[in-house]
Formats: C-alpha cells, structure tokens, sequence
C-alpha cells in the first residue's frame, strides 16, 4: 500500500511540481468577495417577478369523470327512470368524457349511496359529519343514554 502512495505522490509531484503533503502545507485560505449589490437586487426582481406571474395565473379546471356523472346524475337518473339503458346513456357521454360501459353504473350506484348519507353536527367540534362516524364514535354514550331512558 504504501507503494501506491508513493506511485500518487509521484505522479502528482509530475503534474503540479509539488507533492501532495507540500501542497496542502502551502495552501492558504483566501477570503472570497461577496457582491450584494447588484446581482443580488437582479435575482430578487426576477423572483418577485415570477411570484406575481405565479399568483396572477389561473388553473384551468379539469373535472373527472366521476364529477362530471355527479353534476349530470339528476338528469341520468330521470333518463334512466324513462328506459334508457346505461350502455345508450354512456354512449351520450363518450365525446366529451372517457368512460367504459360498466363504468357509469358503477358510478351511479356510488353517487346514490354518497346522497343517502345522512350528515349530522358533531358534538365535539361541530363540523357536520357522516352520522355513522358519530354512531361509531360514542356507540357507548349512544348505548348509556338509550338505557337510562329504558330504565326510566
């Protein structure tokens, strides 16, 4: 091993004129200058620049599919009632939007079961809250209550 060392020091001794040990001995440290001035002025005007562009642009809005079937679910569903099929439904649909046959029941059936959820106001925080999340949430003070009244 010290071998190649040597091998290294040599060839850096070759390159440099120097060998590695006199090197790091010789290097001082210089102290770099720091311009605040006017490249740092620059840089914040373009940053400020950016950050008005970014806050000034609007996002174009790209609702999915399934957003598209709950604003239109009223109209399916009364289309459905009057005998349309979901194939003959979903056939209406496709220029606009990508969805599969089987697709639009499936989302149907999931809107109808989002509209049969039952939103109550939480005791605790009073945000509204699916009523089963309370139901689970304070079974045993639901339970406690529907005793004593039982019990009176």
């Amino acid at each position: 091993m010290a071998c190649r060392k040597t091998l290294r020091e040599m060839k850096m001794q070759e390159q440099n004129g120097k060998t590695m040990g006199q090197a790091l001995v010789g290097a001082q440290a210089t102290p770099k200058e720091t311009r605040v001035n006017q490249p740092a002025q620059e840089g914040m005007s373009t940053i400020e620049r950016l950050r008005a562009k970014v806050l000034a642009h609007k996002p174009k809005i790209k609702m999915s599919s399934l957003d598209i079937v709950r604003e239109l679910f009223d109209v399916l569903e009364n289309q459905r009632e009057a005998g349309e099929t979901y194939e003959e439904l979903t056939e209406l649909l496709k220029p606009e939007i990508e969805i599969k046959d089987g697709t639009l029941k499936a989302m149907m059936s999931k809107i109808r079961t989002e509209r049969k959820i039952k939103y109550v106001q939480c005791p605790c925080c009073q945000s509204e809250v699916p009523e089963s999340q309370i139901a689970e949430q304070y079974r045993d003070v639901v339970e406690a209550a529907a005793e004593s009244v039982n019990d009176a």
